[in-house]
């Protein structure tokens, strides 16, 4: 991998730890004012929130805005409202897609009165691999407009179009329920509202890779079945060395487990390796890919025989290697070939001091005995 190819993915595991720890502060207009006819100011219109009164996290009951039984609220059909999925980027976090909602509401004439827009977001996906489904949740917003003001005039169109752009940030591949009321709800009458079903985007479709969470998804699947492409065991005399490939700065994998195992699959010793940014790494070409590799030399006064080398990633982070699927937590082990040690054989070892003394006195008092029978 070239070098500036290792720094893109070195900015984009910035954005995604700088995504994981944000405060949400969506830059979103509060004004919705929008132009009618000739007239010579906007049609005043306000952006507010609902905040969730109860645990089950839904919007409050609108009905307590009541109207006098003489007033009545317009219709609203399905054509009357558009749905759009926006691509928001965010500085230093990234994109992220979003819902634009464009209601056409009907200038009021007789005894009909508008006095805002309710929009509920609710989220159909259960993902917990994705931050922003709002499973279970309502995101609720009333755009607020003065039920005088809305009345028509002559010339004047019958409808004006309210947009509200900030339904987000929302994630990939996620379903959401969009409902729009108009305000203020009859109480013990039935109103018109609209209900539309809206999916966002796939990672696998054109815009996924673009999208945030389909990156950091996908440095995560790459993660947990990431294996060296460059994994070679360099055996010398008592010693065996290990070079392999570094991966991707996205996975995270920061910490790599090397394991020494007989041929016959006994467990000798294994050492824990963190590179760091001192340590020498070379570029090494294979397969047309270029890799950043480092060299240890982590076991040392090896027996010899056959052996294999494994090498595990335990990254220091938790959950790195946890599967989106089948509920795993631990990293790929990749094993490479036997290779051989010279030196001295496992378990033979040098004799004790007082036994070679001994052994030495012996050899000499046989050739003192040898030369005796010589001159005899």
């Amino acid at each position: 991998m070239g070098t500036a190819k290792l720094l893109a993915l070195h900015c984009l595991l910035t954005f995604w730890l700088q995504c994981s720890n944000a405060a949400w502060h969506t830059p979103c207009k509060n004004d919705c004012s929008q132009r009618v006819g000739s007239r010579i100011l906007d049609l005043p219109c306000r952006v507010t929130k609902q905040t969730p009164q109860n645990a089950d996290g839904k919007c409050p009951d609108m009905t307590s805005h009541r109207l006098p039984g003489h007033y009545v609220v317009p219709s609203l059909s399905k054509d009357d409202v558009k749905i759009a999925i926006t691509n928001d980027n965010y500085e230093k976090l990234g994109q992220f897609p979003g819902i634009d909602v464009q209601v056409s509401v009907p200038l009021t004439e007789g005894n009909q009165r508008v006095e805002g827009i309710q929009i509920i977001l609710r989220g159909k996906t259960n993902d917990d691999s994705y931050h922003y489904t709002y499973h279970g949740q309502e995101i609720c917003r009333i755009l607020t407009l003065d039920g005088d003001e809305m009345a028509g005039r002559p010339g004047d169109p019958k409808t004006v179009t309210f947009s509200y752009n900030c339904l987000r940030p929302l994630s990939p591949e996620s379903e959401y329920e969009v409902e729009v009321n108009l305000l203020p709800l009859p109480e013990r009458r039935p109103h018109s509202k609209v209900i539309k079903d809206v999916k966002t985007p796939a990672c696998d479709s054109d815009k996924g890779p673009g999208l945030h969470e389909c990156f950091v998804r996908m440095a995560k699947y790459k993660a947990v079945h990431w294996g060296p492409t460059i994994f070679e065991a360099i055996p010398t005399k008592k010693k065996v060395s290990v070079k392999f490939n570094l991966p991707d700065v996205s996975y995270e994998l920061d910490r790599f487990r090397i394991l020494l195992y007989t041929e016959n699959g006994e467990h000798i010793t294994h050492k824990d390796i963190e590179p760091g940014k001192n340590d020498i790494h070379t570029i090494e070409k294979s397969n047309g890919e270029m890799y950043s590799v480092v060299q240890f030399t982590p076991f040392k006064d090896v027996g010899q025989g056959r052996y294999i080398m494994k090498i595990q990633p335990i990254p220091t982070k938790e959950g790195v290697c946890e599967s989106l699927s089948d509920g795993t937590t631990d990293c790929k082990v990749t094993v490479s070939d036997s290779f051989f040690v010279k030196g001295k054989k496992r378990g033979s070892g040098k004799k004790p001091p007082k036994e070679r003394n001994r052994r030495v006195k012996k050899n000499k008092g046989q050739r003192k005995d040898n030369r005796k029978k010589t001159e005899n």
